[in-house]
């Protein structure tokens, strides 16, 4: 295996990257940048081997594995979603990208479809969170990564600025406090003030209330000009027999979900206009419960959704 200094670069790398996206770096330079920076993670990973099969006990037939081994190895790699080659992916990122700059203002993802942007993006993601997992182990990296993807993105097609937190005056001569979405992208529609707002969770697990609390804050505060939607990774959490060590031999894989909880979340807190997952739950896609917001892919966003999420509820072309 791979020493862990084959991550010391990338690491740096990766620190400059987060810097720079909120440094007005334009927003192309900024999405090239991340390219090269997940080739080389793909490339690391690459040189891993053949990933390991673990066992998917989850909804609906789905195929897992991990990289690495014992005692460190990845979390669980979508099989279908995974551009395993190296140059395959290599091919696949150039293509989005060019794609990205090509419909640059056009709000929509045109001359690619959904599911092969979705394969590139999470390709791109578990790339670097595969690296992280079996080199240096810690715990955000991944997820600042999957945002630091998504925010040029959707700056290049919707000609918006990324931005983050959003500052509200609380009046009283109290300095105002900032709702820490990670990514907004102010705008106008005919004229008016809108902006959607893109938190970004590799998972939500115990912190989808997060998104909802916020939303609702901004929709308080500024009633009509926000849209909100949910980006993220997987819902999926590694589990082993009670009592069995927790080695790779007895790893088994399933989603973590709290549709309950969702739902008590858009029918008494706010709404969010969509959950917009890379690999999304089979139960939350085919058996959509009750009072859910839309669940569809990051491709289903890029390719299709976006128009209609950066003009205001309920207004009309």
């Amino acid at each position: 295996m791979l020493c862990d200094v084959s991550l010391v670069s990338l690491i740096s790398e990766f620190e400059k990257l987060k810097k720079s996206r909120r440094l007005r770096v334009e927003a192309d330079e900024c999405l090239a940048a991340i390219g090269r920076f997940a080739v080389e993670a793909h490339m690391l990973v690459s040189e891993l081997g053949p990933r390991t099969p673990v066992r998917w006990m989850g909804s609906g037939v789905k195929s897992y594995s991990v990289m690495g081994g014992n005692p460190r190895h990845s979390r669980a790699i979508n099989d279908d979603l995974f551009i395993g080659d190296h140059q395959d992916f290599v091919r696949a990122w150039n293509r989005l990208e060019m794609q990205v700059n090509a419909c640059r203002r056009n709000q929509r993802l045109d001359g690619i479809g959904a599911d092969e942007v979705n394969q590139v993006i999470y390709s791109a993601v578990m790339a670097w969170a595969g690296a992280v997992d079996v080199f240096q182990p810690s715990n955000g990296l991944a997820g600042t990564f999957f945002e630091m993807v998504i925010g040029p993105t959707i700056s290049l097609l919707s000609g918006r600025p990324a931005t983050g937190a959003v500052d509200i005056e609380v009046g009283g001569g109290e300095r105002p406090e900032s709702v820490k979405v990670d990514i907004t992208f102010h705008g106008e529609f005919h004229g008016q003030p809108h902006t959607l707002a893109v938190p970004t969770k590799i998972s939500t697990r115990e912190r989808v209330s997060q998104p909802y609390v916020h939303a609702r804050i901004l929709e308080s505060a500024f009633p009509g000009e926000y849209t909100t939607i949910l980006c993220i990774g997987n819902e999926n959490n590694a589990i082993y027999p009670p009592g069995a060590k927790k080695v790779l031999e007895n790893m088994g894989v399933k989603e973590t979900l709290v549709p309950g909880t969702i739902s008590l979340y858009e029918k008494y807190v706010a709404h969010l206009d969509g959950l917009y997952y890379l690999d999304p739950p089979i139960r939350y896609v085919a058996n959509t419960p009750p009072g859910f917001p839309v669940v569809k892919t990051i491709g289903n966003l890029l390719a299709e959704d976006l128009p209609s999420l950066l003009q205001p509820p309920n207004s009309f072309i």
